[in-house]
């Protein structure tokens, strides 16, 4: 580990040249060489490139060496063998496998009353020079993503939620949220800027190279039209493994996913079921016209969370600690796609009586928008009018969409191969589900001719519909 910012560090590969400057610190390396009279005498001599090469690929070297999970940036606490809540040492600590950064920041002693105004110095609100939250769950969605980083250990590093910030104009601060979460726990804002025009080919060149610095955030600013991106839905599910093919050579990367996701969209922008099904909303509202108005209580925030990092650790340790005290009480709302975030950061939020992150806004459809599913309930009618009962291709379903003024899927080439993969896995989603009253079904016995159903049936409406 070392620093390669003035704020953040992190692992890098050692090379062969470093290699030998580093051995060559602490041993002294040579060769034997014969005198004339038979005596062995040793001579110094560097090592050789070859030799540091073959050293580190080395499995007899590999394996005396520590192994490190992963490298903190904070002191965060974690989970000990017996279920106690523990915090691991600095530097290296071999009971977690964990390298924590050694100026990393200390947790300020904090009282649990104390924490709260802390925390609302952070955040406030719209009369204070605050965030403009739309509402109270979005605060308490705000809080719980500051919280969430500190809770990874006792997670055991499992899948967070999508964090997505939502306004009703620019400049409200979506991805101020974004850049304070991250300088809190590592130094430095990560904010990406908007994907260009490579689509989902860029998002997942985006991700592997974030994956493989072990960035523990990934957030992508300012997303337009409808969010579908495949890549980035593979990414925030429940796996920690990201797979993708190594730029340039043939071999597959295979990369720990422990990253957590965040975007920022105005209203207006609809997101995917799976990606919809996954998300935590943090919404900012702002009924002005002019934004840039506004006076601001921490005119530069990320300076303000850089500085009092120990005293906003703190903070966020207070409400774990009541927590504690309180028993540990699991969160009340169930969240299928993240279980143990909302039992245990939903625990602390509830316990501490900072709302229940793990309720959906009851609006939240007709702002996002579950696009897919409107486009495919034309489908399902079009496709019923024309064919109904009898099974159709995927050719005919095409020219069903071609059909009338506005075409359903219309973020879709239809003449497109990669277009075409693409609706034959929304079509795989719907399989089996009821749109209008309308049940499709798939027939796979052929997988290159599978073969469409649409009937009539009084089977209740999907829950997603």
């Amino acid at each position: 580990a070392s620093p390669t910012s003035e704020s953040r560090t992190k692992l890098q590969q050692l090379t062969p040249r470093a290699a030998i400057t580093a051995f060559e610190e602490h041993i002294e390396f040579g060769i034997h060489k014969s005198s004339k009279d038979g005596e062995s005498r040793f001579v110094p001599k560097s090592m050789t490139m070859d030799v540091a090469s073959t050293l580190l690929e080395s499995h007899s070297l590999k394996d005396t060496l520590p192994a490190i999970g992963r490298v903190l940036q904070v002191p965060i606490p974690v989970q000990g063998e017996d279920g106690s809540i523990e915090f691991p040492r600095h530097g290296y600590d071999p009971r977690h496998q964990t390298y924590l950064d050694p100026t990393a920041p200390q947790i300020a002693q904090v009282s649990y009353d104390e924490a709260l105004t802390i925390i609302h110095d952070l955040l406030g609100d719209a009369d204070s020079g605050g965030f403009p939250w739309q509402d109270d769950l979005s605060r308490t969605s705000a809080i719980s993503r500051l919280l969430t980083p500190f809770c990874r250990g006792l997670m055991r590093w499992e899948k967070t939620p999508v964090f997505i910030m939502l306004a009703n104009q620019p400049r409200l601060g979506k991805d101020t949220i974004a850049m304070m979460v991250s300088t809190l726990y590592t130094g430095e804002a990560a904010v990406a800027p908007p994907l260009e025009k490579d689509g989902d080919a860029e998002m997942r060149k985006r991700i592997t190279s974030a994956l493989r610095t072990g960035n523990p955030f990934f957030h992508i600013a300012n997303l337009r039209g409808h969010i579908n991106y495949p890549s980035l839905e593979a990414a925030t599910d429940a796996s920690l493994l990201w797979k993708d093919r190594c730029l340039g050579h043939s071999r597959e990367l295979e990369l720990p996913n422990e990253a957590e996701y965040s975007l920022s969209m105005n209203v207006g922008a609809t997101l995917t079921v799976d990606l919809d099904a996954r998300a935590i909303f943090i919404r900012l509202r702002y009924p002005g016209e002019n934004p840039n108005a506004r006076t601001f209580r921490h005119p530069n925030l990320q300076q303000w969370v850089r500085v009092n990092r120990s005293r906003l650790l703190g903070a966020l340790f207070a409400l774990l600690k009541r927590w504690q005290e309180m028993g540990m009480p699991e969160g009340p709302t169930p969240f299928a796609s993240f279980p143990t975030w909302s039992r245990i950061v939903g625990g602390i939020m509830t316990a501490c009586e900072l709302g229940d992150p793990c309720i959906r806004p009851p609006d939240i459809k007709t702002q996002v928008g579950d696009r897919d599913t409107e486009d495919m309930r034309r489908v399902y009618r079009s496709a019923y009018e024309r064919h109904a009962n009898a099974p159709i291709n995927k050719t005919q379903i095409y020219e069903i969409m071609r059909t009338g003024e506005e075409w359903p899927f219309p973020y879709l080439k239809l003449d497109s191969r990669d277009d075409q993969t693409k609706f034959g896995r929304i079509l795989e989603r719907f399989d089996g589900l009821v749109l209008s009253g309308i049940e499709m079904n798939i027939d796979a016995s052929d997988p290159t001719r599978k073969k469409y159903t649409f009937t009539r049936t009084d089977k209740s409406e999907d829950g997603r519909g």
